[in-house]
């Protein structure tokens, strides 16, 4: 046997004994926490146009979604509660209103 004949197998055994000794470096998650997970973070970001996802979600975006989708599968498929958001978070009144009941201010 060659020298380069050795030397190939022994690098490809070693790299087998490397590669079995090493821990898995993600564990697989359940269906069930997959499918209630999906269902949390489908929830909170609904799609903007129902079954079209280029369509963009409702609020956040496709990014918080997956964020969102992560953080459950790490707490085992439960996630605490948030507080709904405001459309308007200065309080004042929506931009679609005056604010006014009708009435004009005298100049």
């Amino acid at each position: 046997m060659s020298a380069k004949f050795k030397l190939s197998i022994a690098l490809l055994g070693s790299i087998f004994v490397v590669g079995s000794l090493t821990p898995p470096s993600a564990l697989a998650i359940t269906a069930e926490v997959a499918k209630s997970c999906s269902a949390l973070a489908t929830k909170a970001y609904p799609l903007r146009y129902p079954g079209n996802p280029a369509g963009g979600r409702v609020n956040g975006t496709g990014a918080d979604f997956q964020k969102y989708f992560n953080q459950c599968v790490a707490n085992g498929g439960k996630m605490p509660q948030q507080p709904a958001k405001q459309d308007n978070p200065q309080g004042g009144p929506p931009s679609n209103q005056s604010g006014s009941s009708g009435t004009q201010a005298p100049k």
